[in-house]
């Protein structure tokens, strides 16, 4: 899995999730089992499903198409994502991950700071047509998503989740 020059940074892993794990059962002995529950556990717990309920929705969403073998590029598995607009006391909270992730998937390299000015020239590129932003609550996406996104059809090239009150998403046009 590893390459022997990252032999260290493995080891160094292994010993900082040692100390970590250390660290909050020694604190559990000493205070209570409610210190690390409370000031790591739950924290952590909460970060993590925030970010798999917006992972879920910008990568699962019926407007999506999937393409098979021989149809995928690049560019047309980069765009198979979508942003979320929160508004801009909730999209700054988020440091902007569920705005600018089309960006992000177009260019990987470009740096978080400079990730929403170039997403809204990226926006105006692209227009409507390839650019696809949610602007529906996280929870009612998330709820629409769970719905309309069961399954993938079986036959075609280019497919598309089916689900619960859905016919399936329109083609996005590639030209």
């Amino acid at each position: 899995l590893f390459r022997p020059e990252q032999r260290k940074q493995v080891i160094a892993s292994i010993l900082g999730v040692v100390a970590m794990l250390g660290l909050l059962t020694w604190s559990g002995f000493q205070w209570s089992w409610k210190i690390p529950l409370l000031y790591y556990a739950l924290p952590y717990l909460w970060v993590n499903i925030w970010l798999v309920v917006i992972t879920y929705t910008q990568h699962t969403h019926p407007e999506l198409p999937h393409y098979r073998q021989g149809e995928w590029s690049f560019v047309r598995g980069a765009l198979c994502t979508v942003d979320h607009d929160f508004g801009s006391f909730l999209n700054a909270r988020f440091h902007h991950i569920q705005d600018t992730h089309v960006c992000h998937h177009l260019i990987p390299n470009i740096p978080h700071y400079n990730a929403v000015e170039a997403t809204r020239y990226l926006r105006e590129k692209l227009g409507p047509k390839y650019y696809i932003v949610e602007r529906a609550s996280i929870w009612k996406a998330f709820y629409q998503t769970l719905r309309q996104c069961r399954y993938v059809e079986d036959t075609g090239d280019i497919v598309f989740y089916r689900g619960i009150g859905n016919n399936g998403g329109a083609v996005m046009k590639q030209e």
